[in-house]
C-alpha cells in the first residue's frame, strides 16, 4: 500500500485490532509482554489532537519506523479498513480527519512494535518498549504521568474519565527534593556520586561529562523525578556542561574554563550538602 491508501480487506483490521487490543480500550497483554512494553497516558482534548501525532512522528523517526497503520476500534465503524501511512508525509495528520469525532483511533507501527490509542474521551494511551516511550515522552515517563494527573483535575468537568485513567497509571517515583530522599540505587544517586568523584579529582572532566549525561538520560527514561533544590542543582550542572567542553581545542569564546566548570560542580554540590545539614 502507498501512503494514505486503504486496505481492501476489512478482515485485516479485525486481525490487527485483535493482536493489539483485548477490548476497545485495553491493550492485549500478550502483545504488551513482548519487549516489556509500557503504557503511558496523555491528554488529547480532541481525538484528532495534532500534538499527539507530532509526538508519534518524532518517536517513529527515532526508532527508524517508516510506515504507520491507522484504524478505528469503534463498533460503529466495524466495516472500516486499515489505512497505511508513510511517517514522513503529512498524511498522518490529514488522514485522521476521515474519522468522526466520536470514534477512537489506533495508530500502530508497521512492525507493530508500538501503538497509540487516541480516545474520544480526552486522552490517549501510548504503548511500546523503552525506546519508544523515551522518544514519545522526552520529558520522562513520570513527568508525563504527573502532568496527565494535573490536566485530569483541570479538565475534570469536560473529560471526567481522565481522573480514573490517571489512577490506573500512577508515577513510579516520588519527586525527590533533597539528597536524603534519593533512592540509593537510582540514576540520580549515581549523578550525585559522579559529582563527588569529580570534585575530589578522582576522574577527568571528559569522563565526568560523559557518564553524568548518560545517567541523566537513564534517569529520564526510568521516570525518576526531582524538584526544588535538587532539581535546581542538577539543572545547574547540566547548564554548565552546555557551556563547557573538556577539550580545549573545541571550546568557543565564552565557554567555561576547566577551573570555572569545576567550581560550578563543587558549588552545586555544596548547596545540596548544606541543606542536608540544615535539615538535621
Amino acid at each position: 500500500m502507498v501512503a494514505g491508501e486503504e486496505g481492501s480487506d476489512s478482515g485485516a483490521k479485525n486481525v490487527l485490532l485483535g493482536y493489539l487490543l483485548e477490548g476497545s480500550r485495553v491493550f492485549n497483554r500478550q502483545w504488551l509482554d513482548v519487549d516489556s512494553k509500557q503504557i503511558v497516558p496523555l491528554s488529547s482534548p480532541s481525538p484528532l489532537d495534532a500534538s499527539v501525532f507530532r509526538r508519534l512522528q518524532a518517536a517513529a523517526y527515532a526508532l527508524g519506523v517508516s510506515r504507520l497503520m491507522m484504524a478505528s476500534p469503534s463498533r460503529e465503524l466495524a466495516e472500516d479498513a486499515i489505512v497505511e501511512l508513510a511517517v514522513h508525509s503529512n498524511d498522518v495528520l490529514g488522514m485522521s480527519s476521515r474519522y468522526p469525532t466520536y470514534s477512537d483511533i489506533i495508530v500502530a507501527a508497521g512492525d507493530l512494535s508500538f501503538a497509540v490509542l487516541i480516545t474520544a474521551d480526552g486522552y490517549s494511551l501510548a504503548a511500546g518498549g523503552k525506546r519508544f516511550v523515551g522518544a514519545f515522552f522526552p520529558e520522562g515517563v513520570d513527568a508525563a504521568k504527573v502532568r496527565f494527573m494535573r490536566q485530569g483535575k483541570k479538565l475534570a468537568e469536560k473529560y471526567p474519565a481522565l481522573a480514573d485513567v490517571a489512577l490506573d497509571f500512577p508515577p513510579r517515583h516520588n519527586a525527590w527534593s533533597a539528597l536524603h530522599e534519593v533512592d540509593p540505587g537510582s540514576h540520580v544517586a549515581r549523578q550525585i556520586e559522579l559529582m563527588r568523584s569529580f570534585s575530589r579529582g578522582d576522574m577527568p572532566s571528559s569522563e565526568f561529562v560523559h557518564y553524568w549525561q548518560e545517567e541523566r538520560r537513564r534517569s529520564l527514561a526510568e521516570g525518576e523525578r526531582v524538584r526544588g533544590a535538587l532539581e535546581i542543582a542538577l539543572e545547574e550542572v547540566f547548564n554548565a556542561m552546555e557551556d563547557y567542553s573538556p577539550y580545549v581545542e573545541l571550546r568557543d569564546d565564552g565557554d567555561l574554563t576547566d577551573a570555572e566548570f569545576a567550581a560550578q560542580i563543587r558549588s552545586s554540590l555544596a548547596t545540596l550538602d548544606s541543606r542536608e545539614g540544615g535539615s538535621g
